[in-house]
């Protein structure tokens, strides 16, 4: 499903998703959703499919987030693989105990024009990031871009034509920020690998 190629400085990858079904059925299925904004967010609504509430997914887009969640496993080894994940100070684990400690989450996200996000790097909790797109072109107003640190430095930005985006590695180098500065609605897809931590 997910296709990957790195950036040979950073634990960032170009991600190339094999979606089989048209942009206009994607995207009539993205509208008919029951999407949810909350207060903190008011431009920013969230689809989560993996709620106890939620409806059932569209048949494409169902797929989509089944086939995501069916990767973790082989994406996390393929991050694991890399030399520079092994060196990440805090992880300190093996690839068994990292797949047996790990869930996913893949939550669909309607983006109002106006949208953006402050830089920042992901809760701590998340091993792994990663953000698909459903936009016609590669617009530079909707993109996320990436950074070495908080200082932006080494920006590369991260294509959100539909079926492309990014998959990264939440480390002290994966500083980002992005947003939709354009004129209508960006849709997208997260999925993340989450520690399981026990409850207290």
């Amino acid at each position: 499903m997910l296709k990957l190629s790195s950036h040979n400085d950073r634990l960032l990858y170009d991600v190339r998703a094999d979606i089989t079904a048209d942009p206009q059925t994607i995207f009539a299925e993205l509208e008919s959703l029951d999407w949810q904004y909350t207060s903190g967010f008011p431009k920013r609504a969230f689809f989560r499919p993996q709620s106890k509430d939620a409806d059932p997914l569209p048949e494409n887009l169902k797929f989509i987030c089944d086939s995501i969640r069916n990767q973790q496993k082989e994406l996390l080894t393929y991050m694991y693989e890399n030399v520079m994940f092994a060196e990440i100070p805090w992880m300190g684990v093996s690839l068994e105990q990292l797949l047996n400690n790990t869930s996913v989450y893949c939550d669909l996200i309607r983006d109002d024009p106006g949208w953006m996000t402050g830089i920042h790097i992901d809760h701590r909790s998340a091993v792994t990031v990663g953000m698909i797109f459903f936009e016609p072109t590669d617009d530079v107003k909707k993109s996320t871009y990436f950074y070495t640190n908080e200082s932006r430095d080494k920006e590369k930005r991260m294509s959100c034509k539909f079926g492309e985006g990014w998959y990264a590695a939440n480390t002290h180098r994966s500083w980002h920020t992005g947003g939709n500065m354009g004129t209508d609605v960006r849709y997208s897809i997260t999925f993340s690998s989450f520690l399981s931590l026990p409850a207290n």
